[in-house]
């Protein structure tokens, strides 16, 4: 299953980590969804009621390195990031994860994920086509407050 041709956009590197990533990420949906499925039978055991979902944190942590390479990669290959910023970009982009249902998560995830990247790609053919135009640092763009950063980037379906 193939999200999108790389090769259309700028990938410099062929095998690139972000690349690697959201190909790990596509073929290892698998371990989403048995990370919900032992979430699930653990908490049944402890109590013969029915259990309370909840989204493993790996789960989330998964999705939001690789969609952090994945933007890394395409829009600020060139440039290095502070740890501190980096950990501020992974923040916004886990609170977008985080606003998916706990009952669709392992539905829903993945489609996300894919959203993402196609909004990330948007973003850089924008700021291709038109000469003067910029993305600002990564903690600056992903804010949801920022109306002309990822917010302002939503994907038809």
């Amino acid at each position: 299953m193939e999200l999108f041709s790389l090769n259309q956009h700028e990938s410099t590197r062929s095998g690139s980590k972000a690349e690697k990533q959201v190909f790990l990420c596509i073929n290892n949906r698998k371990i989403i969804k048995d990370n919900m499925k032992a979430t699930r039978n653990k908490s049944k055991m402890r109590s013969g009621r029915k259990p309370k979902q909840v989204v493993h944190p790996s789960s989330i942590r998964l999705l939001t390195d690789a969609t952090w390479d994945f933007a890394h990669s395409i829009l600020w290959s060139r440039y290095p990031f502070s740890r501190t910023e980096i950990e501020l970009s992974k923040l916004f982009i886990r609170e977008y994860y985080q606003q998916i249902p706990i009952r669709h998560f392992t539905d829903k995830a993945y489609k996300h994920f894919k959203g993402y990247c196609k909004r990330i790609l948007l973003a850089k053919n924008y700021v291709t086509l038109f000469y003067r135009r910029y993305i600002p640092r990564p903690c600056i763009w992903f804010n949801k407050r920022n109306p002309k950063g990822f917010g302002g980037t939503k994907v038809q379906s």
